[in-house]
This record gives structure tokens, sequence and C-alpha cells, in this order.
């Protein structure tokens, strides 16, 4: 016997914390905006009220568009930080990284910038954000913690690096992560960030190097690279013809204060983690802020590294369910307000997903398997799987639904949402 899934149900069922806090018309409209969002798989807030609404949504828009602004989002997001707090047992990482947001035929919206575009390769005008996630241990095991929307047009922004900190300082002060490496991308190396991770987060992390730094080894200072390769030359490729060695270096923190006038510019130890990989040519270099690592130790580090693309996925996965560059709005609090929301669906769907794996998840992985299963196929339950079901099943109950008022428009067919449709269903043949 299969239990009966309600992806509406299962959504009011995941925003039910949140819509407690909430006066009771501002619940029912975070409500509809929320599955108008879940059922086209997209960011224009017309497509996703006349998904919900029907008819004429002209003041749906703009109802929806201040909602999202003036939500009181810093106690929603404390309710969600408690969730996490509890999930983060089972957590092994927490990854950081920058994205774009590419708005390249904008030219009215607030903090514009130039953005490197990932999917074209070219510079467009955008926004960046920065994303935190922490990663468990088993595949999709993923948890959104916080997007932050870099506006260079808002009156207290003072840079690019003070916005990453203010982003860091809120997941650090909600306990998020605590215990748990804290993994970055080279986009991170700078001298002012390990001071800033070391004094203020006081967590343990580790960030790849760029080649263009110098450091010291063996009381003289060398290139970073040219220690990497000495390292590696000492070292002993394993069965696979990989070599990783790993040394204590020292690195000059100009960005902190000394306290004489003409006093040496402080240095702290750090761990440089050297990996060559047979299939390149240029050595990995990591730095850690831990004691000298044994060789087993250094291994495991590279491994971490390797699951910080873990954070690319969840890009893909919000970009390709949510659509966030199809946002229309002309300001910048408010399209933070929509990413933050962005944020709770992105973790609904993972949390769906999580549940799907399960025998008995509430009926949805029956469901999977009664509509995109075929004869001598096997379903591979992915994200992206999930998200296609609980967008068709919202848009079948609202087709089934009522029309209530006789001002409305007609109801909308299935071929008016075929633009939101994502790619093939993965399958295999066994």
């Amino acid at each position: 016997m299969s239990a009966i899934y309600h992806p509406g149900s299962a959504l009011r069922d995941y925003l039910k914390p949140f819509l407690r806090v909430l006066p009771a018309w501002k619940s029912r409209r975070l409500l509809v905006v929320a599955k108008g969002f879940a059922q086209t798989g997209g960011s224009t807030l017309s497509e996703g009220c006349r998904a919900v609404r029907g008819g004429r949504v002209t003041s749906w828009v703009w109802k929806a568009s201040l909602l999202l602004q003036h939500l009181p989002w810093t106690e929603l997001l404390a309710l969600q930080l408690g969730r996490l707090r509890i999930r983060q047992k089972d957590w092994r990482l927490v990854v950081h990284d920058l994205t774009a947001l590419p708005k390249p035929w904008a030219e009215q919206m607030e903090g514009l910038s130039t953005v490197y575009d990932g999917c074209t390769g070219e510079l467009v005008t955008g926004y960046t954000c920065v994303m935190s996630i922490g990663v468990g241990a088993k595949e999709w095991d993923l948890h959104p913690i916080r997007c932050t929307l870099v506006n260079p047009a808002d009156k207290k922004f003072r840079s690019q690096n003070t916005v990453i900190q203010q982003h860091l300082l809120g997941i650090s002060d909600a306990q998020i992560g605590g215990d748990l490496l804290h993994v970055f991308d080279c986009g991170f190396d700078d001298e002012k960030h390990f001071a800033f991770c070391d004094d203020k987060l006081d967590v343990p992390w580790m960030i790849r190097l760029k080649e263009d730094r110098c450091v010291q080894f063996r009381k003289e200072r060398h290139p970073v690279m040219l220690v990497g390769k000495t390292l590696l030359a000492e070292g002993k490729p394993d069965r696979d013809g990989m070599i990783i060695a790993s040394a204590t270096i020292g690195v000059l923190l100009p960005s902190l204060k000394v306290k004489k006038r003409g006093s040496p510019i402080p240095q702290r130890n750090y761990t440089l983690v050297a990996v060559k990989r047979p299939q390149f040519i240029t050595p990995m270099l990591l730095l850690l802020n831990a004691p000298k690592l044994t060789a087993k130790e250094a291994a495991l580090a590279y491994l971490d590294y390797l699951d910080r693309f873990e954070i690319e996925h969840c890009f893909r996965l919000w970009k390709q369910t949510c659509r966030p560059a199809r946002v229309q709005m002309m300001k910048a609090p408010r399209i933070q307000g929509l990413i933050n929301l962005q944020m709770l669906l992105l973790d609904f769907l993972l949390r769906e997903h999580e549940k799907g794996r399960e025998p008995f998840g509430g009926g949805l992985w029956a469901i999977l398997q009664k509509r995109y299963v075929h004869e001598q196929e096997t379903l591979i339950l992915s994200p992206y799987v999930v998200a296609k079901a609980v967008r068709e099943l919202l848009l079948e109950d609202r087709l089934r639904a009522p029309i209530r008022s006789r001002h409305s428009l007609p109801e909308p067919s299935p071929c008016q949402f075929s633009i939101f449709t994502p790619a093939e269903l993965d399958t295999v043949t066994c």
C-alpha cells in the first residue's frame, strides 16, 4: 500500500514554523508565493502568482514583491538556522563560495556590477552572491545555510569582502559549523581573510592557494609554487602516481596591527598541503590553519577539498530549479528576499529527495516509480526528478481546482508552463 503524496501539504508543513510567526495575511501570501515558485520552477512573480491564483495578477505581483522585501527575514532565518543546528551533527564540512547571478539585459536594476557568467564564459552585468552549505556523508546530502546578495548600491556597502565577512559572522554567531572544517576556493586567497578566519570565526579552515604568493619556508622566503614542488620532489608517489606532501610554512599578515611603528610585519604559521596529480601539470596547493599533518591527514585534507565541489552541484540545482536569473524586480532588497525564499524552497526539495530515498518516503517514491520508470529501466532519484514531480503534481492540483472567481481568466493549460520544463529525467537501462 503506497501513501498519497501531496506536495502542497508537504510544502505547507515545511514552512509551518515560519508561517506561525507571521500575521495571518502575510502567512497566506507567503504560502501562495512559495507554491507559485515551486509550481513554475522560476523567479518571475507574475508566473508564480498566476500559477496559484489564476486570473489577473497585477496587484498580486506588487503585493508579493513588497512581501518579499518586508518579511522579518532576520527572525525567519534564525528559525532556519535553528533547524540546521540540529542537522549539523551529521555534517562533515561547511563550504563557502561565490557565484554569479548574471543579468546581461538588465539596465535599471540597482547594484548591478560586472560578473563572470560561467555558462557563456563572458563578463556580463549582474550580481555576485556568496553561499554557504553544509555537506553530509551521503550523495546529495546538502544543506543550504545562507545566500547573500552583494549590492554595491546599498548605503551601508563598504566592500565585497565586508559583505562576505558579515555573511560568515552571521553563520558563526548562529553556532553553525563551529567544530567542522570550513572549505574555501582560491577566490578567498587573501591575507586579510586568513586573519579574519583566525581571529573572528575561530574555526578550522582550508583554502586553495594561488601561485603568486611568497611564504616563509625553512627560514627563507620562497614562491609558494616552488615550495610545493620541493615538497613533492621529496615525496613518494602512490599506486596511482599521486604525490601528497605537507609542511609548515609562514605567511605574512600585513593587515594585522603592529604595536610599534617600524616593527616587523606579523607572521603566522600554517600548514601547506601540495598535491601532484598525474593528469595535471600544475600541483594543487592547499593552506590549512592546522598543526603539521601526517601523510594520512594530508590525504584526507585533499579529499575534503574535492568535496568542495558539492557547492557547485548546489549552485546548479538552485539556478536550474529556481531560475533566479529571471527575476525582474528592480530593488536589490526585494531580490534578496526572493533569494531567501528560494533557499528555503531549495532546502525543501533536498529534504523531499532525502525522504524519497527511504522505502516509506511519504508516497513520493511510489509516485516517481509509477510515473517515470518504464520497462527495463531504473530511476536515478535526484533532486531534479523530485523538483519535476513536485511541479507536475502542483500543476495537476491547480488544473483540477474550480475557478473561484467569475472575474478570473480561464485556467492555464499545461503548454503555458512548457518553458519551465527541466531537462529530461535521468534514467539508466538495467
